[in-house]
């Protein structure tokens, strides 16, 4: 099985390369496996503060993020994402990078409770 994962993976990165980047060109399960894929590599590493700390490329909406883990059966991940998203205390946080520090900088555990669950999270939610 993750042999397969492996190639649709490759397969959904090179659709991606093929249309400069741009989510919105990518078929649904190829633009859900790029989402899932690359938040949680990010996620990962660095748990939320780090997933807001820098942009992906084309500021997708982080709304796309939280249905693309919908979409995978992933709802425990889906749902702290959606819940840190909303503790910005502006819109269109995915397009706000310096306001997005600023805030994680005044309080850099804002997400510390919501990482469990998201970070390392291997299996659906």
């Amino acid at each position: 099985m993750t042999a397969l994962l492996e190639a649709a993976q490759d397969e959904a990165f090179r659709r991606l390369a093929a249309v400069g980047g741009d989510l919105a060109r990518l078929p649904l399960p190829a633009r859900t496996l790029v989402l899932v894929t690359s938040a949680q590599g990010v996620l990962d590493n660095g748990g939320l503060a780090y997933f807001f700390s820098g942009d992906f490329p084309g500021a997708p909406s982080y709304d796309e993020f939280v249905a693309a883990y919908r979409r995978i059966g992933a709802e425990v991940p889906a749902q702290r994402l959606e819940a840190a998203v909303a503790r910005f205390p502006f819109d269109r946080p995915q397009r706000r990078l310096a306001e997005r520090r600023r805030w994680i900088e005044r309080d850099p555990g804002a997400f510390d409770a919501l990482d469990d669950g998201i970070c390392g999270a291997s299996e659906p939610g």
